[in-house]
């Protein structure tokens, strides 16, 4: 019984080197992302206090994506005022966006996206600036998820430490 199973057991490993090996040979020959077929999607609502690390990152950004739109889900702050203020050098859209919520708000952006991939990014995040020049070595697949950083204080400390427990899952 041990023969059998230590044999059955080799084998499986043996198939799973020859996909990986498959798959590999695959990947090196697919083509990669290119910072023009990517729009970036940033839903806001009353973010003026947590805007301030998304926009510094963007304008710190050595590379850019072809479109980044900002969607107004009926801020009643400066938020708007804020982000004209920070990226008055950088190419961005700003809309209103056509319903309520966070999901309404994406779908606008999405609306008025024309590329082929679709990044999509919380108000209250930054990054580091090869984010997007980093973007352009992964390959093109369906969908990438890629590693944010979130600051907190109080109570929000929580969902930060969920952020970094679902980017280090990915």
């Amino acid at each position: 019984f041990h023969t059998i199973l230590c044999t059955s057991w080799l084998l499986f490993v043996r198939r799973g080197q020859k996909l990986h090996f498959k798959k590999n040979a695959i990947w090196r020959n697919h083509p990669s992302i290119e910072l023009k077929e990517i729009t970036v999607i940033i839903p806001f609502r009353d973010e003026e206090l947590r805007l301030s690390p998304l926009l510094h990152s963007l304008t710190n950004s050595n590379e850019l994506p072809a479109k980044i739109i900002f969607v107004d889900d009926h801020s009643t702050d400066n938020s708007i005022e804020l982000i004209q203020k920070i990226l008055h050098n950088c190419p961005f859209s700003l809309i209103q966006s056509k319903g309520i919520g966070k999901k309404e708000a994406l779908a606008t952006g999405i609306s008025h996206s024309n590329t082929d991939y679709i990044l999509t990014l919380d108000a209250d995040v930054n990054f580091h600036p090869y984010y997007f020049s980093n973007i352009k070595n992964l390959k093109k697949l369906d969908m990438h998820i890629l590693p944010v950083e979130m600051h907190a204080r109080g109570f929000e400390l929580l969902f930060a430490i969920d952020t970094y427990a679902v980017n280090a899952l990915n």
